[in-house]
């Protein structure tokens, strides 16, 4: 028997038409491609398929025939082979075929070669039998004389693809490679210079179609009458050259496959003589090399530690031509013992004679661990009998082994459930899912996911549980192996979660993150559709502070809740309504919705209020206002549309609350310039395009200023010097108000240094600067105040702060906490505009304000207007009591002054003493007056 495996990855490449045939049915194994062509058939339509079944048999006696040509040993040389191809076509060759095992099989490998058709009908017999030789001869035979080729055969004339007269006359060089032109003539001149008689040598011949094959050339020098002439044969050995090549590149792959395995491989014979081993077996048993192994003398009895059962092994393999993973001993060469897998099978020879081939593996470790393994799997029992997770194998669907726990969960014995099916225990609706799941699992190699189910136990409860599942076979039978984990308190625990993330916690309504994913829901919609016929509504409920302040939060709360429930039974099932924040309700109508429907709904839920509502033990009546916006293309998403939804309802308000008003065209247009306006803030702020102007405070009796008022100013590249009444309410709004207050404050600080440069201390002039309600309200305020004086090495004496009476809204305690922490700071605290907000006077007889300012609105008709002298009288006198000082804003008139003296007020600001003016100006101003040294 030859090798096989580089026999076999020779034959695909091989020019030569071949076969390999199994002995033992006579099926085609595989087939090069030139057999493919010559045949007629596909690789995929000969494998697996014996001549008979494919027709290629002209007759059962040609096959019987053939058969007994080749014989038991399978090696036979050109037997006659009569086939038919695909088409039906008789093909006349000639075969030679080689005996091979190939991965345990017996083959046969087949050559075949066209043979020349029966003489008759094909030419005329042969003039002599010096013709007929050399017309039969396959080899082709030449004539060369004087470099033109003067004789040829057919067999040459057929190897070249050309006819004997397109061969003959021409010239032998025409057809020799031009790489191999100049040995050649190296040859013809050793040739004709007598050097040499006969020659043995290999050349390249261009064929008809182009193509250079190799040629064996055997040529002798013949003498003729006008000189030498070369006769010779020529083989063509292209096909053998490739095919020569392919067993070397095999027997190179095969060699680095034995080198470069990962495990041991070897090679003995029957006699125990180790013939070849690759090094990773030699090291295993302590060898550096293959000769030091030989020259220690070692042979595979030297190998097993007991040699008896090497015998069994032998036996084994001259019964069954191989033996797999057997565990044996070894020693290696230092006497260490080792536990090994081996594979053997006989590869040539019959008893004494036989060889073996085989492979090693270290398996020590693993004979280690599987000790431990049965020593822990007492213990690992025990474990899953007591483990709190239902563990279970399944067989065909059923259960095998349970643990108690799962029993447990199932509310029956472990007994009851071993042969059960699992999908018995699926609830209704999820056992098609588990079924399938069990299904798709089965077919996969692994499972990387945990599932989840829902379960019915024996009295009829559902559960949830995390299934864990593994495909696992045992003893060639697939099992599943798995757990149920009970997740049903989880899965309680996240229905309340989700519920409670996506709805109210008082009102049970969805909340505002739910409404407005269902919103951007409805848009997508929309948009997608070209279609935009939605509307949304936004009620707030009017005064609704004023309840809470009067009644306190809880009344307030219970409020809400029977608001809700109202609202929901005004539209049930029509829409979808949610607590946006606060006092703020939204709503969503189903379906398509114009103006007509939105405002019908609007409508419906107004008369809501015209019933009192319970808030604590009292019935109150309260009214709400609403806006609507009709969905346009130019939304977006649900910001947009909840933006332009509360201006509307803000526009109700307006108009005289408990309204409706739909989102126009004036509205998105003063929302546009709102939107604008904060735009064009936010880049002020950033270019520092605000800066302040002070207003002087005036000691009336010494007519001097004692003081000013910082007022911002901004300096529009486009508008030119725009007054606070043109941007602070925007800035208010959108809360940028504390960033305007926040620099006027650093810049007014800055600009009292220089006063007192100029011999102004900070007890004899000091700066007043606003503070918005948000600002002042901040914990952190304190502490940026301190900050701010301590960058410009201030006292804070230096500096007032203006605070409205708004400051109380947030609650007396609270203002007063946040109010002592910047008196702690030292600066003074002002009311701005007292006299016009709506907090009890008695909140600031305990708060820390050491200012307050009379509002202009109350100076101005001074002298006509009894009411408001009685007023203004009257806070002169509270800040006497309380030991404040009271400055009159918005003094204009000198009558206005002389009034303001009579009646005892000491200090005052308006146009009368000086416009608010830019820091040069406002400089130019102290200079009039001698400053405190």
């Amino acid at each position: 028997m030859r090798k096989a495996e580089p026999i076999a990855a020779a034959f695909r490449i091989s020019l030569t038409p071949t076969v390999l045939v199994r002995v033992n049915d006579g099926a085609i194994v595989s087939a090069n491609p030139a057999a493919e062509r010559l045949l007629g058939y596909s690789l995929a339509q000969l494998s697996e398929r014996t001549p008979s079944e494919l027709g290629l048999w002209p007759s059962a006696m040609e096959q019987a025939r053939v058969w007994a040509q080749v014989g038991e040993d399978g090696s036979a040389r050109a037997v006659d082979l009569n086939l038919r191809t695909a088409e039906g076509s008789e093909l006349l060759l000639s075969m030679d075929c080689e005996a091979l095992h190939w991965r345990g099989e017996a083959l046969l490998l087949c050559f075949l070669q066209p043979r020349t058709a029966s003489a008759s009908g094909q030419r005329a017999f042969p003039t002599s039998l010096h013709e007929a030789l050399i017309d039969a001869c396959r080899d082709g035979m030449f004539l060369v004389h004087g470099g033109f080729v003067r004789f040829a055969n057919q067999a040459l004339a057929d190897m070249l693809q050309l006819s004997r007269e397109q061969v003959i006359g021409q010239s032998y060089f025409d057809f020799v490679h031009p790489e191999d032109q100049v040995e050649q003539k190296r040859r013809r001149d050793e040739r004709e210079d007598g050097y040499s008689d006969e020659q043995r040598y290999r050349v390249r011949l261009r064929r008809a179609d182009g193509e250079y094959r190799h040629f064996e050339i055997v040529a002798s020098a013949l003498p003729m009458e006008n000189g030498l002439a070369s006769m010779g044969v020529a083989r063509d050995v292209t096909e053998s050259l490739l095919q020569q090549k392919a067993l070397e590149s095999a027997e190179r792959r095969y060699r680095d496959l034995f080198e470069s395995s990962p495990i041991g491989l070897f090679k003995t014979h029957s006699d125990g003589r180790i013939l070849d081993a690759n090094q990773v077996l030699l090291d295993l048993i302590g060898f550096a090399d293959i000769d030091q192994l030989r020259a220690a003398g070692w042979t595979m009895r030297d190998v097993y530690v007991d040699n008896a059962k090497r015998d069994e092994v032998l036996e084994q393999v001259f019964n069954h031509g191989t033996i797999r993973d057997a565990e044996l001993e070894i020693r290696t060469r230092n006497a260490e013992r080792l536990w090994v897998s081996c594979c053997v099978r006989k590869i040539d020879g019959e008893g004494a004679e036989a060889t073996f081939a085989g492979s090693v593996q270290d398996i020590s470790r693993r004979r280690t661990a599987e000790i431990a393994f049965h020593q822990a799997d007492a213990r690992y029992r025990a474990l899953v009998d007591h483990v709190q997770v239902g563990v279970f194998l399944l067989r065909d669907g059923r259960f095998v082994q349970v643990n108690a726990s799962l029993a447990a969960l199932l509310g029956v014995s472990e007994n009851d459930l071993v042969g059960q099916a699992v999908a018995d225990w699926a609830s209704p609706d999820s056992r098609q899912d588990m079924e399938r799941r069990y299904w798709l699992s089965g077919a996969a190699k692994s499972l990387s996911q945990d599932f989840e189910a829902e379960l019915q136990r024996r009295d009829g409860r559902r559960i949830w549980v995390i299934e864990r599942l593994a495909v696992v076979d045992i003893e060639g039978d697939r099992y599943f192996s798995g757990t149920w984990r009970d997740v049903t308190r989880e899965r309680e625990v996240e229905r309340r979660l989700r519920f409670n993330a996506t709805h109210d916690s008082l009102t049970g309504l969805p909340n505002r993150l739910d409404f407005q994913q269902r919103l951007n829901d409805t848009i997508l919609e929309s948009r997608t559709a070209g279609c935009y016929d939605y509307a949304v509504l936004f009620l707030d409920l009017d005064g609704f502070k004023l309840i809470n302040d009067s009644q306190g939060h809880a009344a307030g709360d219970r409020l809400l809740v029977s608001l809700a429930s109202r609202l929901t039974d005004a539209i049930a099932g029509e829409a979808l309504i949610a607590r946006y924040g606060g006092d703020e309700f939204t709503v969503l109508p189903f379906g398509p919705c114009d103006r007509d429907r939105a405002a019908g709904l609007a409508q419906r839920l107004l008369r809501v209020f015209d019933q009192p509502m319970s808030a604590g033990e009292e019935q109150v009546f309260s009214s709400a206002s609403v806006g609507i916006v009709l969905g346009i293309p130019s939304y977006r998403d649900a910001a947009d549309v909840l933006r332009d939804a509360d201006t509307a309802m803000y526009r109700a308000k307006a108009s005289g609350k408990a309204t409706w008003r739909v989102f126009d065209d004036q509205m998105r247009n003063q929302a546009k310039w709102r939107y604008e306006m904060e735009r064009e803030i936010r880049r002020a702020l950033e270019q520092e395009e605000f800066e302040p102007y002070y207003q002087p405070i005036v000691d009336l009796p010494a007519g001097r200023p004692v003081g000013c008022e910082a007022l911002v100013r901004w300096h529009h590249p486009n508008r030119g010097l725009l007054l606070p009444g043109e941007f602070l309410p925007v800035a208010e709004e959108s809360g940028l108000i504390h960033r305007i207050d926040a620099r006027v404050m650093e810049q007014s600080c800055a600009e009292a240094k220089h006063w007192q440069a100029a011999g102004w201390s900070a007890g004899a002039l000091s700066v007043s600067v606003n503070v918005a309600d948000r600002q002042a309200s901040s914990p952190q305020f304190a502490s940026e105040v301190r900050s701010v004086l301590q960058r410009h090495q201030l006292t804070a004496e230096t500096l007032r702060l203006e605070i409205s009476e708004s400051a109380f809204r947030e609650g007396r305690q609270r203002a007063s906490d946040l109010l002592g922490a910047l008196k702690q700071v030292g600066v003074g605290l002002a009311v701005d505009d007292f006299g016009t907000g709506y907090s009890s006077l008695e909140s600031f007889s305990s708060a820390p304000f050491d200012t307050l300012k009379i509002d202009r609105s109350l100076v101005q008709d001074l002298t006509c207007n009894d009411k408001h002298r009685a007023i203004v009288r009257t806070i002169l006198g509270f800040g006497r009591d309380l030991g404040l000082t009271v400055i009159a804003e918005g003094v204009e008139t000198d009558q206005q002054r002389e009034a303001l003296e009579a009646l005892g007020c000491r200090f005052a600001q308006g146009f009368l003493f000086g416009h608010a003016m830019p820091s040069a100006e406002w400089l130019d101003y102290l200079r009039r007056f001698q400053a405190d040294q």
